[in-house]
């Protein structure tokens, strides 16, 4: 009798001990999510989160990269004469983007969280050069190699890598259609606004198109944007537009408009990538003419980037719409392409 109950008392013994040992398990996961959770807000977590890239983080570094280049040119005094006598220097900086960039850039960013949110090389084939920056900013782990024809716009991609101490950038003067690089090189590449404006206007684009496809990994993406419209049509100007002078005042070849059948031969066809999604930023409440765009009277000339910039979010929000099926577009404008290499296709 005296040795059941003894059994007794030590079965309800341990009994209790498990218990507590449960709840006190229980209790230390809970505080170890909990801390894990905090940890990641406060990136100060082992274990990397993927970095959801917002136009705000672009916004805020083009503003600080402006008045470092700013200020680094000038003594403490003459800061502050030059703000005196050009306050319109405080507009430039803090309007680092431009109208459609907004959209643009919102575009790729999110896009990059949700098919590459870790990629291991990434290549920017001569996007407004904040884009760039941004992402190797955002991804300090990841190198990213960004080109562009234009030997200014290199320029400034490397005193930005230099103001933010960005190891792991590398600009290079190079041409989109002889891409300096390997086969299979990168898993992403990002190129906004780019492809419509490579010469000559028929077909110029192609070459481009296949050297994406060609540096691109098995199961890498590309994301592009490119100008729209139902009809097609092609804009010209004198002088210079980017890496070519017209002579004599004649106009050259500036940007084409693509239309739907162009798109897809010139860009996806031609890189032999498969077209993921495909969709279109609408201009609303504007002229339904498609030549014309709210673009052209808030910041092609200083004055008006000067009168509007301040306004660039808020208008990119009322008058740009996100990207959406061309079916429910009444005026597409951007065409935004998320194109994939499949796996076991080789260039």
């Amino acid at each position: 009798m005296k040795w059941g109950l003894e059994n007794r008392n030590l079965l309800t013994k341990l009994h209790h001990q498990s218990t507590d040992a449960s709840k006190q398990s229980e209790s230390q996961m809970h505080r170890r999510v909990m801390n894990d959770k905090f940890a990641i807000r406060n990136r100060k977590s082992e274990i990397k989160a993927p970095c959801a890239i917002g136009v705000w983080e672009a916004w805020r570094l083009g503003v600080r990269l402006a008045v470092k280049d700013w200020a680094s040119r000038r003594t403490i005094l003459r800061r502050c004469l030059s703000i005196i006598r050009h306050p319109s220097y405080l507009i430039t900086w803090l309007t680092p983007i431009s109208y459609t960039r907004q959209r643009e850039f919102a575009f790729v960013f999110e896009n990059i969280a949700r098919h590459k949110p870790c990629p291991r090389a990434i290549l920017d084939i001569s996007s407004p050069k904040l884009l760039p920056v941004t992402v190797a900013y955002t991804h300090p782990e990841t190198g990213l190699d960004s080109i562009d024809i234009v030997e200014g716009e290199v320029l400034w991609t490397t005193k930005a890598r230099t103001h933010l101490n960005l190891s792991n950038l590398t600009p290079t003067v190079a041409d989109a259609r002889r891409l300096p690089f390997d086969n299979e090189q990168f898993d992403l590449v990002t190129s906004v606004s780019v492809f419509e404006h490579i010469a000559p206007e028929k077909d110029g684009e192609v070459p481009a198109a296949q050297e994406l496809g060609r540096v691109l990994t098995p199961g890498g993406v590309a994301l592009l944007t490119v100008p729209f419209a139902r009809v097609y049509f092609a804009e010209h100007r004198t002088g210079r537009v980017y890496e070519r002078v017209s002579t004599e005042g004649e106009p050259i070849f500036y940007q084409r408009f693509y239309d739907l059948d162009l798109l897809k031969q010139n860009l996806a066809a031609a890189s032999g990538l498969q077209l993921v999604s495909l969709n279109f930023i609408e201009e609303r409440f504007f002229s339904p003419n498609p030549h014309r765009h709210l673009a052209n009277y808030i910041g092609k000339t200083r004055g008006q980037r000067l009168t509007f910039g301040l306004f660039y979010p808020l208008l990119a929000r009322i008058f740009l719409s996100r990207p959406k099926p061309l079916e429910y577009c009444k005026k597409p404008y951007l065409a935004c392409l998320v194109l994939r290499k499949t796996p076991g296709v080789s260039s």
